[in-house]
């Protein structure tokens, strides 16, 4: 996050000094749930093939696997998450609705990343070759993901072809829920 934050602060974006605890917050919001995301569906999309000792047991419940990746990103994302809340809480004050907001968030990134998870790890028996782009589409989907920038910067006959790409959702979600600019209602 601090290599990303100066990155950003000095070479993207060219933030005044005061704004520069806002836009850490700010980017800690796009990029938390983007590592979550990553992680999961990546661990996810090995879960079959990389267990195929446990796959070859008779009793073995083959869903448990993605479900596993899957509950240890959120797991690792609630640390993520309560380490934003309490650094926002320095800079601002935050109301119930955004604390359930959050909730709501979280709740639709954990399940992108279980589908995904469920449906890549499903190719990947078949088709080896799927981690790998998988591999190349989480590297393009980092750019495409509101990280570093803002989707209202864009220009707007280009807005809906960014809206396709589900974790434009979920970190709009989570800064709105940050700065309470819109209920996810």
């Amino acid at each position: 996050v601090g290599v990303l934050w100066l990155v950003g602060l000095v070479g993207i974006r060219g933030v005044s000094s005061g704004s520069q605890s806002e836009y850490l917050l700010w980017l800690m919001a796009g990029l938390f749930p983007w590592v979550t995301f990553a992680a999961g569906v990546t661990g996810g999309a090995v879960a079959v093939s990389s267990n195929a000792h446990l796959v070859r047991k008779i009793n073995f419940n083959l869903t448990l696997l993605p479900w596993v990746k899957s509950v240890s990103a959120m797991m690792v994302h609630s640390i993520f998450l309560c380490l934003m809340l309490i650094y926002s809480l320095f800079l601002q004050e935050l109301g119930l609705v955004n604390l359930l907001q959050f909730a709501y968030y979280g709740i639709a990134l954990f399940a992108l990343i279980s589908a995904l998870s469920f449906l890549l790890s499903t190719l990947t028996v078949f088709i080896k070759d799927t981690v790998n782009g998988v591999a190349m589409l989480i590297q393009l989907g980092f750019w495409l993901t509101p990280i570093f920038w803002n989707v209202s910067r864009v220009p707007s006959e280009y807005v809906h072809w960014l809206k396709l790409n589900p974790m434009v959702y979920v970190v709009n979600g989570y800064r709105s829920s940050l700065y309470g600019t819109e209920l996810f209602w």
